[in-house]
């Protein structure tokens, strides 16, 4: 029985080697049109580009975070990203989300999780942020999509 398992992986693995299995199979008639270019009979015309303004350059945006207030053993729900958000008072929010530091933790009651809720704000309001008790955003890269 275990010699005819591995006689079926290697005809699988050697089936496949030869590249069959990853070619792409275009059914006859459906193949791409081959295309021709035509010199064209005008000489070419130059156009002006269009004029661009110079726009400011945007504030950088940084993100602060503070703990959810999860610790180990604890059953107690995680502070809300919506409730928490609130303690940035009159500073801009761009994005929020809760994210996970990456860091190993020791595991113990009590001890920390590893998760905090992160803001995205401009980069002159750190130092308001940090009054309040944020921190800036030192480990993983934080991309739109996660969290």
């Amino acid at each position: 029985m275990r010699q005819l398992i591995i006689l079926c992986l290697a005809f699988g693995v050697l089936g496949c080697a030869q590249g069959h299995c990853r070619k792409s199979k275009t059914p006859k008639g459906m193949e791409k049109p081959a295309t021709a270019e035509v010199p064209s009979a005008q000489p070419p015309v130059e156009v002006a580009a269009p004029k661009v303004e110079k726009k400011q350059p945007e504030d950088k945006k940084v993100w602060v975070y503070k703990s959810d207030g999860t610790k180990q053993c604890d059953k107690r729900l995680p502070i809300a990203l919506k409730d928490q958000v609130k303690e940035l008072k009159s500073i801009e929010v761009y994005s929020m989300k809760r994210v996970n530091d990456g860091l190993m933790h020791l595991t113990v009651c009590g001890g920390d999780t590893g998760f905090y809720n992160a803001y995205q704000v401009d980069e002159s309001e750190i130092n308001r942020a940090k009054k309040y008790g944020f921190k800036l955003w030192g480990f993983s890269e934080l991309s739109p999509n996660e969290g």
